[in-house]
């Protein structure tokens, strides 16, 4: 299964290198669906495949591995050292506040 991914929550919207917390998709004003990175790495590795487009092309979502120095996160696999495709993504809405995710 391919899920497309079209938006993104980070931890400081105006800071492209800040952390994405949740990933998601959205067509117009509607949100489709979201989850954590956390859960979008768990379903990855249980077999989930996730994709962006970029520049008309479709690029995978994977897993970077956890360092010492840092946890395991989503990355795409064109990203470099210092550019990740992901952080470019629009930003998700916040999530209400009601009894619905």
């Amino acid at each position: 299964m391919f899920i497309a991914i079209t938006h993104v929550a980070k931890t400081d919207p105006t800071d492209p290198r800040s952390q994405i917390v949740e990933i998601g998709a959205m067509t117009g004003s509607s949100v489709l669906w979201r989850c954590t990175s956390q859960e979008a790495i768990a379903r990855i590795r249980s077999g989930v495949r996730y994709f962006m487009d970029f520049d008309g092309h479709q690029v995978a979502v994977e897993v970077a591995p956890a360092t010492l120095l840092d946890d395991a996160r989503l990355r795409t696999v064109r990203d470099g050292c210092a550019h990740s495709l992901l952080s470019h993504l629009p930003q998700l809405p916040k999530r209400s506040s009601g009894i619905f995710r």
